[in-house]
């Protein structure tokens, strides 16, 4: 492998001599020397490079072209040209920790699923978030599905939630049917946008499904909110008969 036009492009704002303004975001002359020394001293150890090149060995005078040299547009040397070198004299052209091999990703880069918990979930259309990252961009897939289901297989069930930028943290939402007394995983699968074959697939704790409301079951005022996620309100009923209240399930009638 040829390592060809690595750079960092530094800041420039304090030094003569360059003109128009700059259009990317840059770094420090220090933070620009350590990251090249350090290269120096980890592509050493990858048997896989024959050759790495910094981009370049004077900078353009426009800022619109390249700051990244080891020296400056006048010439005079950057903190990164001793750098370089030093790390070069300290190799000697060897490996002096360990060497390194290459291999492929097989999975998206920083790929990551956070799970909200799924407490007192009921039976009936339901719907669950949670949070999909990565350091690349990834399509995101999800379903809810019996928590039995074999990993080779759950990507077959699952449906196109969204698209997760890198390095953004995204709350999606997926929505499914679930049964009394069975028990369900949410699945996600991460996909590489510039290899949908490298897929990582993440499923949450387990969850057990409650029996949906009834009309007519016993209720509680306090718990008013969820009844009427399901389109139920807790009534008090007037029994004449009865000093204690007695409150009942009622579907909602608009």
């Amino acid at each position: 492998l040829y390592l060809d036009e690595v750079g960092w492009q530094v800041d420039t704002s304090f030094q003569p001599g360059y003109t128009d303004a700059e259009n990317v975001k840059v770094t420090s002359e220090a933070n620009q020397a350590a990251i090249y020394a350090n290269l120096v001293r980890y592509v050493v150890c990858d048997p896989d490079v024959a050759q790495l090149n910094f981009f370049g060995y004077y900078d353009e005078r426009t800022r619109l072209g390249w700051q990244s040299a080891l020296r400056r547009n006048d010439g005079s040397e950057r903190a990164s040209n001793a750098a370089v070198a030093a790390a070069i004299a300290e190799s000697g052209g060897e490996c002096q920790s360990f060497m390194r091999s290459w291999s492929p990703l097989r999975t998206p880069a920083g790929g990551a699923v956070s799970f909200a918990g799924a407490t007192r979930l009921r039976a009936g259309a339901r719907s669950l978030t949670f949070t999909a990252t990565a350091t690349e961009d990834v399509t995101v897939t999800a379903a809810i599905v019996p928590a039995t289901t074999p990993v080779e297989r759950i990507g077959n069930l699952l449906g196109a939630v969204g698209i997760v930028e890198a390095r953004r943290r995204s709350e999606l939402t997926v929505k499914g049917t679930v049964a009394t007394k069975k028990s369900y995983v949410l699945a996600v699968t991460l996909a590489s946008k510039l290899n949908p074959s490298r897929v990582s697939v993440f499923k949450s704790r387990p969850f057990r499904v409650s029996p949906a409301f009834r009309p007519g079951q016993s209720c509680q005022l306090a718990r008013s909110v969820e009844y009427q996620a399901d389109g139920f309100q807790c009534r008090k009923l007037v029994l004449k008969t009865s000093i204690k209240p007695q409150y009942r399930l009622a579907l909602f009638r608009r």
